[in-house]
């Protein structure tokens, strides 16, 4: 039976830049060449499945399914993670998805978590580049908090061979890992670290993120995304500075405090979790 390695995100941690690095040519000296990412390119263009049993979707599977080879492969899909920020989860039909594309795979996923105040932080920036008018005190308290559990959704993929990482640096280190690059090309059994990694997709800085508000507010659709296009290469928000939309969220990360201390005792146990709590 071949073997399907399958990376479903986390979004907003670095799922783009992920992608381009599966597509790359090159990838077959970095990880077991009979793994081809042929389908990534087109499954992370769709939306998330909310309906397993949608007609239409299903339609949109099956072509999917006759492109993947009977072989060994590596698959990137974000959309297939199943988390929501403003609305009901849908990890349950993406995990009937994954099933069904993969019938007869030997399945292994691979998902990246981020603390949950900082994930919401970067969802935000995501969201305002493409039209979002809240502000974000707005939009925390209008998104649906029980939607961020790691341990449920990944309790959901655990029937699979399922490996969970932090994507955070400094929780990696801990274990040994350099970055999130090299825990993933562990994951695949490959010895690799790679250096001066571009910054794809990248948040906003806090005086961007201001302009692209108001020009939301100001500006035609059109106009404010081409001008987020150009936010994003020319007031990226630096990697290493916090985006600091809270102020506090010790009380937010309260909320998690149970979940997150499972999701590392039963999904990550070699890593140091007292950055999800707050430490």
């Amino acid at each position: 039976m071949p073997d399907a390695w399958i990376h479903i995100g986390a979004p907003k941690c670095a799922s783009s830049l992920i992608q381009g690095m599966l597509n790359e040519p090159e990838i077959s000296e970095l990880v077991k060449p009979e793994y081809q990412p042929q389908a990534c390119k087109v499954i992370q263009s769709h939306t998330p499945c909310k309906d397993f049993e949608d007609y239409y979707y299903r339609q949109i599977l099956d072509g999917i399914r006759e492109m993947i080879p009977k072989k060994d492969c590596l698959f990137s899909l974000e959309n297939l993670f199943g988390m929501m920020t403003h609305s009901e989860n849908c990890y349950e039909s993406s995990k009937q998805v994954i099933e069904y594309l993969w019938k007869d795979f030997d399945i292994h996923i691979f998902m990246y978590v981020r603390r949950q105040d900082t994930l919401l932080e970067s969802w935000y920036s995501q969201d305002v580049k493409r039209g979002e008018l809240r502000s974000f005190d707005e939009y925390i308290l209008e998104s649906e908090w029980n939607n961020f559990h790691w341990d449920a959704i990944a309790e959901n993929y655990s029937s699979f061979d399922l490996t969970v990482r932090p994507f955070e640096s400094s929780v990696l280190k801990t274990g040994g890992y350099e970055d999130f690059t090299d825990a993933l090309f562990k994951w695949l059994g490959a010895d690799v670290t790679i250096d001066n990694l571009p910054v794809v997709n990248p948040s906003l800085s806090p005086g961007g993120l201001e302009v692209q508000i108001l020009a939301n507010e100001k500006l035609t659709k059109k106009q404010s995304y081409d001008l987020s296009l150009w936010l994003e290469r020319h007031a990226a928000k630096d990697p290493d500075t916090p985006h600091d939309l809270w102020g506090d969220s010790t009380e937010f990360l309260k909320r998690f405090e149970d979940s997150n201390k499972r999701l590392f005792t039963t999904y990550m146990p070699e890593f140091n979790g007292d950055y999800y709590l707050g430490c």
